[in-house]
C-alpha cells in the first residue's frame, strides 16, 4: 500500500499528465486494457477519460479495473 507521500506525489504527476487513455461507451475492454499496458512501459500513471456511460458508474469502473491482472488502483 502506497504511503500518503507517495499518494500525494502520484496525484501531482497525474494532474500534470495531458495524454489520456480515452474509455468510450463500450467501457472496459481489451483495447483499453492493452493501452494502459502500452503506457505504462514508458510512464508510472496512465490518466483515464470516461465517457457517460463509465462516469455514471466510477465505483465500478475502479472495481474492474483493479480486478484485471495488469495492476492495481489507488
Amino acid at each position: 500500500m502506497p504511503t500518503v507521500a507517495e499518494l500525494k506525489r502520484l496525484r501531482r504527476v497525474g494532474i500534470r499528465l495531458e495524454k489520456r487513455l480515452k474509455v468510450g461507451k463500450a467501457g472496459i475492454t481489451e483495447g483499453i486494457v492493452n493501452g494502459i499496458h502500452e503506457r505504462w512501459r514508458s510512464s508510472e500513471l496512465v490518466k483515464i477519460k470516461c465517457e457517460d456511460p463509465c462516469r455514471m458508474n466510477m465505483k465500478r469502473t475502479h472495481e474492474i479495473l483493479e480486478v484485471e491482472p495488469f495492476g492495481h488502483t489507488a
